[in-house]
């Protein structure tokens, strides 16, 4: 939770290939939630029902998880939180507009980009968050 993102994701990318790794983004989970979690099942060798499946994606939905956002809520750990604040905000891809301008959200993803190249991950940011 306190080391830089980029330590984060190099770290897991270099293992996507691994049969006991799934590396998955938010991204893709909302573009195919039900996929996405057959995925995840087949991972941990779980076969789910039809209706075991859509329970696990309405319990995972934006909605669900907006409703039940305390539970989430770390407090106050990140120079982003906000004072009673929330974890979740908007549900929707690319919506990072809502708290950063857009010469902060080039400086985030600048920061991102070099300490992936210091690390000499080859992880495809501008695929994922370009």
């Amino acid at each position: 939770m306190f080391h830089p993102w980029y330590e984060f994701t190099a770290g897991y990318w270099a293992w996507r290939e691994r049969p006991n790794v799934l590396f998955l983004t938010y991204n893709e989970l909302q573009d195919d939630p039900a996929g996405t979690i057959r995925r995840m099942a087949d991972l941990m060798g779980v076969s789910l029902t039809e209706t075991e499946a859509q329970r696990v994606q309405r319990l995972s939905s934006f909605e669900h998880m907006k409703a039940i956002d305390h539970k989430f809520y770390p407090g106050e750990v990140s120079p982003f939180a906000r004072p009673g604040g929330q974890m979740i905000r908007s549900g929707k891809k690319g919506n990072s507009g809502e708290m950063l301008t857009p010469a902060q959200q080039a400086h985030i993803d600048a920061w991102c980009k070099a300490g992936l190249a210091k690390l000499g991950s080859d992880f495809p940011y501008d695929r994922y968050f370009g």
